[in-house]
């Protein structure tokens, strides 16, 4: 095969496989700012925690955020007096993980507009990108539904289940009195998780329409696969 035509034919695979990448971790960092964290605490579900105030609740949830998003250091969790050594074990791994997931963020959006920009300059069928941006967002739209139907019949098995693959086994579970749990209680993470599936969806969806719509108006172009 000829090499460039087997260059265009990877970048459009890559393509399809960098999407659903790119829209999760982007989302997730969406979710991951002062803002999410202020309105969630002003939630009446969050109003009662039998360690901390309301007041409380906001200020020291910006500081774990503060740090395990690296604009602080360790001492900013110590310096709280709240966490157990476990529970600072547990937001250090946090951190870590934050850092690959900032990593895949850049890279695999990256990765989407070089890959895009390559195709489009060089395929003579360049419009025939769209059906591979197609293809992307349906199989984004795809994994949302499966995860929606975790979060809403087996959110537990699933949030247990990420738990296990990103950390090491008995370094996350604490007791419903911790300071991590009161911080942090599992409404938190249902309400985070169905934001995140609402945004990834409602991206997918209209990158899947105008895909469809466009893959329709260009329909006359003959695209080799």
């Amino acid at each position: 095969m000829d090499p460039k035509k087997a260059a265009i034919s990877v970048s459009k695979i890559l393509i399809v496989l960098a999407m659903p990448f790119a829209l999760f971790s982007n989302n997730i960092q969406l979710l991951a700012n002062p803002y999410y964290l202020r309105w969630e605490n002003s939630k009446d579900v969050f109003s009662g925690s039998s360690l901390f105030t309301s007041e409380e609740k906001m200020v020291y949830s910006e500081k774990v955020l503060d740090y395990v998003s690296n604009r602080t250091d360790i001492s900013t969790l110590e310096n709280m007096e709240i966490f157990t050594g476990k529970e600072i074990d547990h937001l250090k791994d946090v951190k870590e993980m934050n850092e690959r997931l900032n990593f895949v963020q850049k890279f695999s959006l990256l990765a989407v507009v070089y890959l895009l920009l390559f195709v489009v300059l060089v395929d003579k069928n360049r419009w025939c990108i769209v059906n591979y941006i197609n293809i992307g967002s349906l199989i984004t739209i795809l994994i949302v539904l499966f995860l929606l139907l975790f979060i809403f019949l087996k959110f537990d098995l699933l949030f247990e289940s990420l738990h296990t693959l990103l950390f090491q086994k008995g370094t996350w579970v604490f007791s419903e009195d911790s300071s991590l749990i009161q911080l942090y209680p599992r409404k938190f993470w249902v309400d985070s998780g169905s934001y995140l599936i609402a945004i990834t969806l409602i991206e997918s969806l209209v990158l899947y329409l105008a895909s469809l719509f466009l893959k329709k108006r260009i329909k006359r172009i003959k695209c080799k696969y």
